[in-house]
């Protein structure tokens, strides 16, 4: 991709978490081309400041789609589309539902 700007359109749904908005947005970015395998995505820092949102959203998100197969990170060199992507068919993302997502009780 070289030194060109990644604009990631973030998609702004006041009822899911900003991290969940925004691993969504960089989701469609790959869905649509506009981020291809073995691109390489801007730092937390640079993409927080692009943004005006706080590192740690950034970092949250970037976390969740490493966990999914979207993202790679390669120590000292960066966060990459990954080259091997889930297969868009049949897995988009999606954020948990509720009751995956409730506190555990004792």
């Amino acid at each position: 991709m070289g030194r060109s700007a990644v604009v990631i359109d973030l998609i702004e749904d006041p009822s899911k978490a900003l991290f969940i908005n925004l691993a969504g947005s960089i989701i469609r970015e790959i869905e649509r081309g506009r981020l291809k395998p073995g691109d390489r995505l801007p730092g937390t820092r640079a993409l927080a400041q692009s943004l005006g949102v706080h590192r740690n959203t950034i970092d949250a998100a970037y976390q969740e789609l490493i966990l999914q197969g979207w993202l790679v990170a390669e120590a000292s060199r960066g966060t990459f589309v990954a080259r091997d992507l889930p297969d868009l068919g049949v897995r988009t993302w999606r954020p948990p539902r509720k009751s995956q997502t409730s506190p555990l009780t004792r």
